[in-house]
């Protein structure tokens, strides 16, 4: 499966991101500053997925990836979120 078909699917899980695909990199960026894909920079070619909670999942098209991100809770003091990059098999 690749990650255009994968994308027509519900909500996304990171059980399925590693089932179906590679993990390329693990990155701890602060996305509320961080503009465009946090894996390549592309400002313009990322499409917003469905995931559940504290989680979010983008599509980037630049780069050919999809980024499933944990978001910190900020009221604890958290100022990193993990974004896992993953790449077709």
């Amino acid at each position: 499966m690749d990650i255009n078909s994968f994308l027509e699917t519900k909500e996304i899980t990171r059980d399925e991101c590693d089932k179906y695909f590679r993990l390329s990199e693990q990155l701890d960026v602060n996305l509320m500053f961080t503009k465009g894909c946090p894996a390549c920079g592309d400002q313009l070619n990322q499409t917003s997925l469905q995931g559940p909670a504290w989680t979010g999942c983008i599509h980037c098209r630049a780069c050919k990836s999809l980024l499933y991100i944990y978001f910190t809770d900020r009221m604890s003091g958290g100022l990193k979120d993990t974004v896992y990059v993953f790449k077709d098999k």
